[in-house]
């Protein structure tokens, strides 16, 4: 989404030039909290925009149209440029915006405001997110009002919210989202980010719509960034110009019409400003992202997206040369764990004329860590004091103390927080032209950040409840690698599909020598590399979950087949609060399932292969095994531990076998690659090695008797959708959390459920302003 320039506008105590740029955070303006932000003007709003609406309990869609009037009302004489425009779109599907997740993450919003500038028709037959900053829910009673209240008729209220905030996050790339709820005569207006979701106290829009319309203005008038509060200033849509050009020299590095995503598909791309190294300084790179790899499309999450990139030379000097083609990352890293980035120069140390199955970073930086640094070297703190030792009356929802829910505090627009909390002081001020451009104090002490909180980095948690949830906090990270890939599922023959594995293979082994361990073999984290030359078929990436011993182990090698080598561990324990052992659930090795104390060692990751190929094989090859709609379900458990293990137990322990169609090569591969796995599962056994796998891919691609052309394998019909899982997944959730998961479906890059340790897990949750209520935006973060 474009930025906007910064308007001279008087905020607080001071000034913002109309000439710093807003692709990044300036370093030499100053900043003090205030309670007056931004004010719209003027603030006189008659008290009668929505007498009209007048809904009757299971009936209120037919009241909407009056609903949409009083909104558009408060927005009539905003700067057309800035208007915000009111929809009705109940029942109305409206479609992920990714082509491959779309069937099962679409959302039904009752109500949606437009992008700025944007007109929709008051009545939307056909919706996308790409024209929708906001949704709301409208609702007849206040009794209606889901948060803090229990039972599954709110919960699918606030599920419908959270699914819409979420849609929001993929379409434009937003580093936290707005939902307005009314009920009855009550108006409640959440913000999400990656980590939870905070409410307002509720309060009464129809004898106070002016802080409804205070609300509105702040979030088409952002500190930073542009349009609306929450885009990413790094990020912006592309333009039909950046589509021609990425079309054009796409074709120049050989790619077909067939391989480029057509234009509807590359107008959801984005352009995006990656620093070249972890620097406050460092300088940008310019990327076009134009086609999604893979996504974890869950809300509360790491939330990864891995996409192919074109390096935007346009404004470099010398704009003849070619465009480099190259991989890009993101996710929210939870705070505790180590950066990817450490992984990657650890990685530096195996050479490379030896370096197989592993890609290289090219730049990126923790975004997070970068602006939380520059906010606290500026004076940033959370203005939350912890409070005394939890008593038996207080144990079970601790008191927030924030300017959520302190009227002594600032109250921050991008916060989403209660805007009545300071509307006393502040409607008694109305800014005026000269106001809004007067000088700023000559007492001002010099100041280097614009927003009360940094942007790339969660904060809620700890400003709702101090230190003790920090661990639950998340940090935005970019990562940009040399090799391009796509997704091991859209393999061209059976025989690339082995050899890519096979890389991915030794490139785990040539880490697991340099003291990492990856702990997140999946689907989504194996890469089929486009350019393949020697050694590089296929490559393993995400580190995201990795652990790393403090130095490179001597000698050449492990022996991963000896009982004497070193577990691999990260730098703290595994018992430490707040962290636990991930990975992707379908995916997990028997023995992680059957004990959860178990260290997560090599051979575990090893297994992991093995349930990532016949994965695969199962879903997008013909084979003479059927199971219902979805070969997978009968093996691939997801939720309880004890069924998942059960049903993978008993398909290692069975003599059952997958016969690929016209395959022999990857029929005996399967069936060997099985074997090692049962042995690798019993308590006696003898440990999966990097060499016992390797030895047996070597053996199958040396084979000749491999399909040539047109290989029988590849020509089974689409397979079942995606976001199909077992039914076990929504009374597992009730189980354990007593709600379900935020998303409709969970996409083929996304199944990744959490393995906890003996702290805490760090769910996820939407706090309420007075009371802390997680009131299910999600079950868990494992959901």
């Amino acid at each position: 989404m474009q930025g906007w320039p910064v308007r001279s506008t008087r905020m607080g105590r001071r000034t913002l030039s109309s000439r710093q740029p807003v692709h990044r955070v300036p370093r030499r303006l100053c900043y003090r909290p205030r309670p007056r932000l931004l004010r719209a003007t003027p603030t006189d709003v008659p008290n009668d925009l929505f007498a009209e609406w007048t809904p009757e309990l299971g009936k209120e869609a037919v009241m909407y149209p009056f609903l949409l009037n009083g909104c558009n009302e408060l927005t009539s004489d905003f700067p057309e440029d800035r208007r915000l425009y009111f929809a009705e779109c109940a029942n109305k599907r409206i479609p992920f915006p990714f082509v491959e997740h779309a069937d099962h993450h679409y959302t039904m919003p009752d109500l949606v405001i437009s992008v700025p500038g944007v007109q929709l028709p008051l009545v939307m037959t056909t919706g996308s997110w790409s024209s929708i900053c906001a949704a709301l829910e409208g609702k007849a009673t206040e009794d209606q009002d889901p948060f803090n209240k229990r039972g599954m008729v709110h919960i699918e209220t606030v599920r419908q919210l959270a699914t819409s905030a979420r849609n929001l996050f993929f379409t434009h790339g937003l580093l936290y989202a707005f939902t307005i709820g009314f009920y009855g005569d009550t108006c409640r207006i959440a913000r999400f980010d990656r980590s939870s979701a905070v409410v307002c106290q509720p309060f009464n829009y129809r004898e106070r719509p002016d802080l409804l319309r205070r609300f509105l203005w702040r979030l088409v008038h952002p500190c930073v960034g542009g349009p609306v509060v929450g885009c990413d200033p790094a990020v912006r849509t592309l333009v039909p110009a950046d589509i021609d050009w990425l079309k054009e020299n796409l074709g120049k590095l050989g790619w077909d019409d067939t391989s480029i995503p057509s234009d509807t598909e590359l107008s959801k791309g984005r352009r995006v400003e990656v620093p070249e190294y972890h620097s406050a300084d460092a300088p940008k790179r310019a990327l076009l992202l134009f086609d999604v790899l893979d996504m974890n499309a869950r809300l509360f999450s790491r939330s990864t997206m891995v996409w192919h990139a074109l390096e935007d030379t346009r404004h470099l000097p010398d704009a003849s040369s070619p465009p480099r083609l190259m991989v890009l990352k993101e996710a929210w890293r939870q705070v505790v764990r180590r950066p990817e980035r450490e992984f990657y120069e650890r990685l530096n140390a195996i050479p490379d004329d030896k370096r197989t199955g592993l890609p290289k970073m090219v730049y990126g930086a923790d975004l997070g860590v970068l602006e939380s640094e520059e906010w606290e070297a500026c004076g940033g703190e959370l203005p939350f004091h912890e409070a005394p030792e939890e008593t038996a009356e207080s144990s079970e929802s601790p008191r927030p103390s924030s300017p959520v829910s302190q009227a002594s505090r600032s109250p921050s627009p991008e916060l989403g927080g209660s805007i009545s909390d300071c509307t006393s002081s502040e409607s008694e001020h109305s800014p005026g032209p000269s106001d809004a451009n007067a000088p700023s104090s000559s007492t001002d002490p010099p100041q280097t950040f614009l927003l009360p909180f940094p942007q790339y980095e969660t904060y809620t948690w700890r400003l709702l409840f101090g230190d003790k949830y920090a661990h639950r906090e998340q940090s935005l990270v970019r990562i940009v690698v040399d090799v391009v890939g796509r997704p091991l599922k859209r393999f061209r023959s059976t025989r690339e599909l082995v050899a890519a594995m096979r890389d991915a293979i030794e490139g785990h082994q040539q880490a697991w020598e340099v003291g990492i361990l990856h702990r997140d073999v999946s689907l989504g984290n194996i890469l089929i590399a486009e350019s393949t030359k020697e050694r590089l078929t296929g490559f393993l990436h995400d580190f995201d979950y990795s652990s790393m011993m403090k130095d490179v182990p001597a000698g050449d090698k492990f022996d991963d087949n000896s009982e004497d080598d070193p577990l691999l561990r990260v730098a703290e324990d595994y018992d430490d609060e707040g962290k636990e052992r991930t990975g992707t659930y379908y995916y997990f090795a028997i023995e992680l399932l059957r004990d959860p104390s178990a260290v997560h060692s090599v051979h575990h990751d090893l297994e992991s292969f093995y349930w990532v190929l016949l994965w695969v094989i199962l879903r997008w090859t013909a084979h003479d095994r059927g199971f219902k709609e979805d070969p997978c379900e009968n093996i691939f458990e997801f939720g309880s531990d004890e069924k998942a293990e059960y049903a993978k137990y008993g398909w290692i322990g069975s003599t059952r076998k997958v016969a690929v169609k016209g395959n022999a090569p990857l029929t005996d591969l399967l069936d060997q690659f099985k074997a090692l796995c049962k042995s690798n599962t019993s308590e006696s056994g003898v440990r999966l090695t990097h060499a016992k796998v390797l030895e047996i891919f070597d053996a199958a691609l040396a084979r000749e008797d491999w399909p040539t052309e047109a290989d029988p394998a590849i020509s089974k019909p689409a397979a079942p959708k995606e976001g199909t899982r077992p039914t076990i997944f929504k009374e597992h959730l009730k189980r354990r959390s007593g709600t379900q998961g935020t998303d409709g479906g969970k996409s083929e890059g996304d199944e990744r459920g959490e393995k906890r340790s003996k702290g805490r897990a760090a769910g996820s949750g939407v706090h309420r302003s007075k009371k802390s209520s997680s009131a299910a935006a999600s079950g868990s973060r494992g959901t």
